[in-house]
């Protein structure tokens, strides 16, 4: 995504519940609802993952494209509450999330630039991938912890040595991590990464 829209365009999202939201289907259920209806109404194009907080409660950790460029952060400032000098669109993209998420049982949430590269972006979402995979919760057997959208869904990669149905979700998150070969996993993801990901795919 950071090759095809630009780096000043992918943003990291987080979105939480305000309850103790720990069922993986009702959780699915209010994401689905938000995706549908807000989320790709918003964002061209973006991948995330299901994650359990220490509380237990899920949240998703996505990476989005931008309707609009945002050229400059102030992160120093943001730190210390002071938000005037933000972008306007992306203020006014805020209070419109602060606004809508609750009717879809959602509230806090963080959009923000990736700033350094694009491997900090393929970094940051396979973090959490590796982490969301290793966990082993029976209740979140069936589950699909990782999702997709819009364009995305354009990455592909031949990986010869899986069956067809995996070579295509092995391809897609090869794509989406800018990877080009076997090795590519290992180093990105460390050593254990078929481990945690052949389970689910």
């Amino acid at each position: 995504m950071v090759k095809e829209f630009g780096l000043s365009r992918c943003f990291e999202f987080t979105v939480t519940t305000p309850d103790n939201c720990d069922d993986p289907r009702e959780f699915q259920a209010r994401w689905h609802s938000l995706l549908t209806n807000v989320i790709k109404k918003l964002f061209k194009a973006g991948c995330g993952v299901k994650e359990r907080q220490k509380r237990g409660a899920f949240h998703n950790h996505c990476v989005v494209v931008m309707p609009f460029e945002v050229k400059s952060f102030p992160w120093n400032e943001v730190r210390n509450g002071c938000y005037k000098n933000v972008d306007h669109q992306l203020r006014v993209l805020w209070r419109y999330l602060r606004g809508v998420l609750p009717a879809y049982g959602f509230r806090r949430f963080r959009l923000v630039p990736i700033w350094s590269n694009g491997e900090a972006a393929a970094r940051y979402f396979a973090k959490y991938v590796v982490k969301s995979f290793a966990e082993n919760n029976e209740r979140d057997k069936g589950i699909r912890k990782w999702f997709l959208w819009g364009t995305a869904r354009r990455a592909t990669c031949n990986f010869a040595w899986v069956n067809s149905q995996a070579r295509h979700k092995i391809g897609w998150m090869a794509g989406v991590l800018g990877l080009a070969a076997y090795e590519d996993f290992k180093e990105l993801l460390g050593p254990k990464w078929a481990y945690y990901l052949f389970p689910v795919i």
